[in-house]
């Protein structure tokens, strides 16, 4: 039985029209107490209905976020592998940049699930990273330090839409988001 069905018939059902019209007690009343039971039922299988797509969404970023600590490892380690000639070669830029759109991507799915603060910041990130060339030793730095910022993220599942521990991200990202314009000429 569905809720629409139930609420018109609780309204005629009260207890202020059992009161009203002297029909509390008896019958009556075990009728009320059947729509009670029958609302509080189907309040407990909306809420199961809802907490499968909320484990299913933390679950999502879980995931994500793993995948984005694996992404960041990767590029750390071609990066210090590089250390060692003068700067990267082509084949190591190819495969930095297709793991930083790996990064963008896994950040994007999670702030999909996210308040549009989070959203912000991710856009932000996906339109000045992948613009970084590995031309000179600062862009490689300030991708060491977006990997570790990305790192650092961390979700609050406790509330919907999910949200970012922002307090340290917003002035990391901030810094490094002023450095990459101002290296850029934006």
């Amino acid at each position: 039985m569905g809720r629409a069905a139930i609420k018109p018939n609780l309204a005629i059902v009260g207890q202020y029209s059992f009161q009203r019209y002297g029909l509390w007690g008896g019958a009556s009343h075990i009728c009320l107490l059947e729509v009670n039971k029958l609302l509080q039922n189907q309040q407990a299988e909306e809420a199961v209905q809802l907490s499968e797509p909320r484990e299913e969404q933390i679950t999502i970023v879980i995931v994500g976020k793993k995948r984005i600590v694996e992404l960041t490892g990767k590029i750390l380690d071609t990066i210090y592998e590089s250390k060692s000639r003068e700067s990267l070669g082509e084949e190591q830029e190819l495969s930095i940049k297709k793991l930083v759109n790996e990064i963008i991507s896994e950040l994007s799915t999670i702030a999909g699930f996210c308040g549009s603060r989070e959203r912000d910041i991710i856009s932000s990130m996906a339109r000045l990273i992948p613009a970084i060339t590995f031309q000179t030793e600062s862009t490689t730095m300030l991708l060491e330090e977006w990997c570790t910022i990305v790192n650092g993220i961390s979700v609050d599942f406790n509330r919907m839409p999910f949200r970012f521990y922002t307090g340290e991200l917003n002035t990391r990202w901030g810094r490094l988001e002023g450095r990459i314009k101002a290296l850029l000429g934006r």
